[in-house]
């Protein structure tokens, strides 16, 4: 069996990943600490965006780029189909709510029929697409 969650393209997240939506206070060892996501660019299905960080006594400011996919369950499904996948559910939220246009995740249960081949070969592997993942 293979469970995973999928960002939803429809759900168009990344247009709320701004200072303003996300910014978020942290007490550190080193001082209050903000951090906060901004979009840097949307080529779907990739989004990239940084973390941004603010020491608040000391002034140092950081920031790091990730990049996430958000694919659609026709394209989660086609991926899973051509590596050997039957698709069970696809599901809205962990709760099993019913996946709609606008559901913030897509949650993924499939599993490899008898005789499918082997789940790590090459079909598999495109799975992932060469897309990097971050915690947006």
């Amino acid at each position: 069996m293979l469970a995973f969650e999928a960002r939803n393209p429809g759900a168009r997240k990344w247009e709320a990943w701004t200072r303003e939506l996300t910014l978020r206070t942290v007490e550190t060892p080193a001082g209050a600490v903000e951090f906060w996501h901004e979009t840097a660019a949307v080529n779907l299905p990739l989004v990239s965006y940084d973390t941004l960080t603010r020491n608040l006594r000391t002034g140092e400011a950081t920031a790091s780029r990730d990049v996430l996919a958000f694919r659609d369950e026709r394209t989660l499904r086609t991926s899973l189909e051509r590596a050997g996948f039957k698709v069970d559910h696809v599901y809205g939220d962990w709760d099993q709510t019913p996946a709609a246009i606008a559901s913030p995740e897509l949650i993924v249960i499939a599993h490899k029929p008898s005789g499918a081949g082997p789940a790590g070969g090459p079909a598999a592997r495109t799975l992932a697409g060469g897309y990097e993942s971050g915690s947006a």
